[in-house]
């Protein structure tokens, strides 16, 4: 699909253009809540009325230091919410929820099948920075998503979700499911 073609363009470039804008406002599934990190922090209103206008009832647009697309535990996160017809931004910090600020090299990723590795590692209960920012950014979605009142309590059901064993079960179904429908699935 065009789409596809846009997406390889976009990483062939090796630079932020407005195509990394784009590809995470594609919404092939009609979601009504998002979470859409930017690499910009100028940007966190802008894509924020954007989804607004895509009729997303729900969102946040975020954006992490250190040019983080994500929720960062390296230091501060810039978060513009929108709900119930209202656009507020404020700023967050691990130490706000009592999580210990880490470094960027914490949580580097690297290739695809050592960011499984580090996926499966800590759905299995592994500790340290890596997890932080995946319950943190987990959180956000719990909040916005109206299963949390904030990032506090999301974040305690994140890690109920990971330390039960239940967000390790979900994965398992979903390359269960993936694995069986594969004949459905494009190719690019």
């Amino acid at each position: 699909n065009g789409l596809g073609h846009i997406i390889a363009l976009r990483e062939k470039i090796g630079i932020r253009t407005i195509f990394n804008l784009l590809d995470p406002l594609i919404n092939p599934a009609g979601a009504k809540i998002q979470v859409l990190g930017v690499y910009e922090p100028s940007l966190t209103e802008t894509m924020a009325m954007v989804l607004k206008n895509l009729e997303i009832k729900k969102g946040l647009g975020v954006h992490g230091e250190d040019t983080l697309d994500e929720i960062s535990i390296t230091g501060e996160t810039k978060v513009t919410e929108f709900k119930d017809g209202g656009i507020k931004t404020y700023f967050i910090k691990p130490e706000d929820f009592g999580l210990q600020r880490g470094k960027l090299i914490e949580i580097e990723g690297g290739t695809k099948k050592e960011n499984a590795e580090i996926i499966l590692e800590i759905l299995k209960g592994a500790r340290g920075a890596k997890r932080d920012i995946t319950v943190l950014n987990a959180a956000a979605v719990f909040m916005i998503a109206g299963r949390a009142k904030d990032f506090g309590e999301g974040i305690e059901l994140a890690n109920q979700s990971i330390d039960s064993g239940e967000a390790f079960n979900k994965l398992e179904r979903l390359i269960e499911f993936t694995n069986a429908e594969r004949r459905y699935l494009r190719n690019g």
